[in-house]
């Protein structure tokens, strides 16, 4: 089975072995429920905003080369440069279609996670953090309505990366990026609703 993996430095997992980012994880931890998985295509960068993600999906990757499961992650970048919330919502349209084209089952094979809140991280403390959650929090909401009105999974690790903010092994040692402690957490989460998305 082949997963396609799209988004952001929380994807490719920056600072984190390629082993310890959460595709990897979710991909082993899929075979241990007995699906035969390759390794996950990891279609990301560090740094990327949802145009530079679309960019990179039309150019690299044919609409004929089907995967089991698609996810997408995407928009911390949107947030951080001072994107528009309308621009942000017409692109997740962009990639959400590009996201089922790639789908064996359409829709039914592509999942969505929420943006992690990094306003909780050392990084972020002169930053104006609850500036940054709340814009995040809407950022969310965009990722939420556009997948449950196309009928796409929608998972929230949203409230599990705050963690960061009391427990540091959770990051990274640049204190803005999740660890691979942090993103097994991700995977105990949502692999039951990956099971069911599997078989339905």
């Amino acid at each position: 089975m082949k997963f396609l993996a799209l988004g952001d430095s929380y994807t490719i997992g920056e600072g984190v072995s390629r082993e310890a980012c959460w595709p990897v994880q979710l991909t082993e931890t899929l075979k241990q429920s007995g699906f035969a998985f390759e390794k996950p295509t990891i279609v990301a960068c560090t740094g990327w905003s949802t145009d530079d993600l679309l960019d990179a999906v039309t150019d690299s990757l044919a609409e004929n080369h089907q995967y089991d499961l698609v996810s997408l992650q995407i928009g911390v970048n949107n947030q951080y440069r001072g994107y528009a919330l309308s621009e942000f919502a017409s692109a997740m349209d962009d990639l959400f279609e590009e996201a089922v084209s790639l789908a064996t089952h359409n829709e039914k094979s592509v999942f969505a996670l929420s943006i992690p809140d990094y306003s909780v991280t050392p990084f972020a403390q002169d930053k104006n953090p609850p500036e940054i959650a709340e814009e995040i929090e809407h950022f969310n909401g965009v990722i939420q309505r556009k997948a449950e009105k196309k009928g796409i999974l929608f998972l929230d690790i949203t409230p599990l990366s705050r963690q960061a903010g009391q427990d540091l092994t959770f990051l990274t040692k640049d204190q803005l990026h999740l660890s691979g402690a942090m993103y097994t957490q991700w995977i105990r989460l949502i692999k039951d609703d990956i099971v069911k998305l599997l078989k339905f």
